[in-house]
């Protein structure tokens, strides 16, 4: 696989707007085999490699190959890669051996199945998140917590939250990205609960709208524009959520 000078960020664009600084951005080559893949899947997939690695990968960045194929290819390279480094790791457990790559590759998995939509997707997150080393890291429970609230698990999915969204704002601040995408997951999860919940759904939307609007000046205001939308949309999400009758 040939490295493309070409690369684009969460925002799919090729300039960073500063935000390549931050350690969950990646530079994912803006390349046809990449290109209609999530963000997210792409880039927890090439973490798991060196440069070098890459460039040597059975991959060619100019295939259009179906969104399906092109995901089963990256699973059974991660499955190689975590075979590969349980053997080496012998006598003596790959998780055991380097525990962050082990939870790299797994992440990597899991957002495969995830986008595959394969039931096993949850098993997988309960289990890094059970396995974690580090008990105060929450951040497994956030990606679980969206699985539950798409799947309707709204208290659950609303209870999780709360406690990943005070672990991260003490961690990054109240205006970080990862802050907003827990706060959406709590709108909805309490919005969904029902009429008698609506209020505190549209207390904590209000909160957010203003906590969006102060990100200007501020260390994530590159994310800005995004929260913007991203609050837009669950807006419009909600409003038809409610049209269809799926509240009563």
């Amino acid at each position: 696989m040939a490295t493309s000078k070409d690369v684009k960020y969460s925002n799919g664009k090729p300039s960073s707007d500063g935000r390549a600084k931050f350690p969950w951005e990646y530079a994912v080559p803006d390349t046809p085999f990449w290109n209609d893949l999530p963000f997210t899947v792409a880039r927890n997939f090439l973490c798991n490699y060196t440069d070098s690695e890459i460039s040597s990968l059975p991959i060619d960045p100019e295939s259009s190959l179906p969104k399906e194929k092109k995901l089963r290819i990256l699973e059974e390279l991660l499955i190689d890669r975590l075979m590969a480094k349980d053997a080496a790791a012998a006598p003596k457990t790959f998780y055991d051996e380097d525990y962050v790559m082990w939870d790299r590759l797994w992440l990597g998995r899991f957002d495969i199945q995830r986008e595959l939509g394969r039931p096993e997707a949850e098993k997988t997150m309960r289990m890094l998140c059970e396995r974690r080393r580090d008990r105060g890291n929450l951040s497994h429970f956030h990606t679980l917590a969206g699985m539950l609230l798409a799947k309707g698990s709204y208290e659950e999915a609303e209870k999780m939250e709360l406690d990943v969204k005070g672990w991260l704002e003490s961690k990054l601040g109240k205006d970080c990205p990862q802050a907003f995408g827990a706060w959406r997951i709590m709108v909805q999860a309490v919005w969904k609960q029902g009429a008698g919940r609506r209020k505190d759904a549209e207390r904590l939307m209000c909160e957010m709208s203003e906590v969006i609007e102060g990100m200007r000046g501020g260390t994530y205001e590159m994310y800005q524009g995004d929260e913007r939308g991203y609050f837009e949309s669950m807006k419009e999400s909600l409003e038809k959520w409610d049209k269809e009758g799926m509240g009563k």
